[in-house]
């Protein structure tokens, strides 16, 4: 660290670590690189002094190190999750076979997984944050697994089946994070009113913006060059190879030039009003992060509740109608019993009464 120089005026100068490491307005993630850093060396060389990776020493600098306590004490679950997904992308870089372009030591790597298994297991976050890793990464740890059952080293394999079983990874295409997951990270704070205006267009103005005009030139060049070449050898009429303008930088360079027109100093161009669009993509990232006093979110602490308490009154509801049915159904299946020992009873009468009439008869016959 940079030591304090005092000039003749009393005026001191800034040390920059300390501008880095205490700015009130610094990032979620300062210096969690470096502890991170920090502690997988430090297994590193106890590893090496004991030859053998054991979890036991891992978990021995795991408590002294009071590293599991980095995800406490943060301002929202928004800002825990990105936290945890940034430590998960931050170790498995450690656990690849390349570090910095160079050979990775497999201590090292086997550092990382258990660091790995332990942030998994020991985050705050419901549901859990899931480590991200590509087929290309997934075949590189395998091969490192495969190392450590050759070896014997059962702890290794433990944390890794541990980690397999439990759903701990998320298989994508790519290994880092693209989409609606940096697109969250780079709103800004304030709010709706930084998405209501903005300045002149700066990045217009930029080289990567003039660089990438180049290469689309030089590209647009070539295809045009091509498709002339083809269409002179084949007379066919091919409609798709006429569709894309081939004044298409010219057009893009125009409509760049009408963004960059002279503004005032200090002036900002204000929208009409918020884009349906922007609302959508807002909400879609909400739902999930921070939708706790949302009542109409879904995924928020306050409507759930009221699922439940609609729930339970369906419920109630629905009991109260099947004991109504259940009592209606009784007093129909009374009835209908009723009716049956009635006509029973009549059949019986008429059976008896048979007899009595032929009797008189057969002493009427007799009388004649």
């Amino acid at each position: 660290m940079t030591t304090v120089v005092q000039s003749g005026q009393g005026d001191r100068k800034r040390i920059p670590e300390w501008d880095i490491f205490c700015n009130p307005g610094a990032k979620y993630t300062t210096g969690v690189a470096e502890d991170l850093e920090q502690f997988i060396y430090s297994v590193f060389y106890i590893f090496d002094e004991e030859h053998e990776p054991r979890f036991t020493i891992f978990s021995k600098k795991w408590k002294e190190s009071n590293l599991g306590l980095i995800l406490c004490g943060r301002c929202s679950f928004r800002e825990t999750y990105e936290l945890t997904d940034y430590i998960f992308q931050k170790l498995k870089q450690y656990a690849k076979s390349k570090l910095d372009n160079k050979q990775n030591n497999i201590l090292i790597r086997y550092a990382a997984i258990y660091s790995l298994y332990a942030f998994f297991f020991k985050q705050p976050c419901r549901p859990k944050v899931r480590i991200k890793l590509s087929y290309e990464e997934f075949v590189d740890l395998e091969g490192l697994i495969e190392e450590a059952k050759k070896d014997s080293h059962y702890d290794v394999l433990y944390a890794w089946s541990k980690l397999i079983c439990c759903h701990g990874f998320q298989y994508s295409v790519v290994g880092g994070n693209y989409g609606l997951e940096v697109a969250k990270r780079l709103d800004k704070k304030e709010g709706t009113e930084s998405l209501l205006t903005y300045s002149a267009s700066s990045y217009l103005k930029s080289k990567d913006f003039r660089g990438v005009i180049r290469k689309l030139s030089k590209a647009h060049n070539n295809y045009t060059k091509m498709k002339e070449s083809y269409m002179q050898t084949n007379t066919d009429n091919m409609i798709s190879l006429t569709s894309t303008s081939e004044i298409i930088i010219e057009e893009i360079e125009e409509i760049a030039s009408e963004e960059l027109k002279p503004v005032t100093q200090n002036e900002t161009i204000v929208l009409k009003g918020p884009s349906d669009i922007g609302d959508k993509r807002k909400k879609l990232k909400e739902r999930f992060f921070g939708g706790e006093t949302d009542s109409h979110n879904p995924g928020s602490k306050i409507a759930y509740s009221q699922k439940l308490v609609a729930d339970t009154s369906t419920e109630d509801s629905n009991d109260q109608n099947s004991d109504t049915q259940v009592t209606t159904a009784a007093t129909a299946s009374g009835s209908r019993t009723a009716k049956r020992s009635r006509r029973r009873r009549k059949d019986s009468d008429d059976k008896k009464e048979k007899p009595k009439q032929k009797a008189i008869r057969g002493r009427r016959i007799k009388k004649l």
